[in-house]
């Protein structure tokens, strides 16, 4: 019989905490061209705000994910209280709700390699075939925890940049998520 009492005890306190933080915004779509904002944000001292971003790649290459910045600055009445620029999706690190679909297409690409012979210094060029595998892959990944000194209603102005031309591509959408702690 204890048994049975110390599963159901251990099952109520694994659903009744949120190990990553109660929600306090939805899933926003970040705008790459312009800066975003989230008004009214009414936290209290020793709240930590955790920005977690979402996305949404359609073509990942051998599992290279694109990679953005995240600019942001918290702000209190008008006044800065925390600014930053932080890289997102740079490491598979703090992933939740992950859906990987690998796609049906793997395609080789030859690889050239050039060595140089040591014996006749002479110069050899071999070719070697490398598996490309495409894929979508969603998920949500922790960018920054940000703690909050005082009480009061926040804004938090964002911007989510691209760092080169394959992140900015239309089949990549990002969106940032806020959770308390």
């Amino acid at each position: 019989m204890k048994p049975l009492y110390l599963i159901i005890l251990c099952s109520l306190f694994t659903f009744s905490c949120n190990p990553v933080g109660e929600k306090i915004t939805e899933e926003t779509p970040a705008d790459m061209q312009l800066v975003n904002t989230i008004d009214g944000l009414d936290l209290k001292k020793g709240d930590v705000i955790v920005v977690w971003s979402k996305l949404e790649a359609s073509f990942v290459k051998n599992g290279v994910l694109p990679s953005f910045d995240f600019i942001y600055n918290l702000s209190l009445n008008g006044n800065t209280v925390a600014n930053s620029s932080v890289a997102m999706f740079s490491d598979k690190k703090h992933i939740i709700n992950s859906t990987y679909t690998q796609q049906k297409e793997e395609e080789e690409q030859p690889m050239t390699v050039q060595t140089s012979g040591y014996s006749d210094d002479s110069d050899t060029t071999q070719v070697e075939k490398q598996k490309e595998v495409s894929a979508s892959w969603e998920f949500e990944q922790k960018v920054i925890e940000i703690p909050v000194e005082k009480d009061g209603k926040y804004t938090l102005d964002y911007k989510v940049k691209p760092k080169d031309a394959e992140s900015n591509s239309m089949f990549n959408k990002a969106a940032i998520i806020l959770r308390k702690k």
